[in-house]
């Protein structure tokens, strides 16, 4: 996927339909229900913006999804030093999704099943299995 400046973003593979929650390095798209939550949950620094989903060989648009931009942005070595407290939703090098435990608590009660979690740093460097 690819942001054209016009702000749609493209499919430039042939994917599945849809999935309802991507991330990509700079981008992450989630479905309504999970992007009105997160609105209404009033995440300090997110911005969620209706978007535009042009599928590959003309097959189309997609209007389901909106654009969610994380401004909390950390670094490895700033990962000691961040703010956790409340709801937050924080960016690993533009790349890697993080959230506070009371945030993951609320989207896990509300049911988001394709949301897959692990504890902290985890799943990352030699820690990876």
């Amino acid at each position: 996927m690819l942001e054209l400046k016009s702000g749609v973003i493209q499919c430039v593979e042939p994917e599945p339909p849809l999935p309802p929650f991507v991330t990509r390095f700079q981008l992450v798209l989630a479905e309504e229900r999970l992007s009105r939550l997160l609105g209404a949950l009033d995440v300090p620094g997110l911005r969620i913006q209706p978007t535009v989903v042009t599928l590959p060989g003309g097959q189309g648009e997609v209007h389901s999804h909106c654009r969610i931009r994380v401004g909390q942005y950390f670094t490895l070595d700033q990962s000691r030093d961040l703010n956790l407290d409340g709801d937050r939703l924080l960016t690993l090098n533009d790349e890697y999704l993080f959230v506070t435990t009371s945030l993951r608590s609320k989207l896990e009660q509300a049911g988001f099943e394709y949301l897959k979690f692990s504890n902290g740093l985890s799943e990352f460097g030699a820690n990876a299995t």
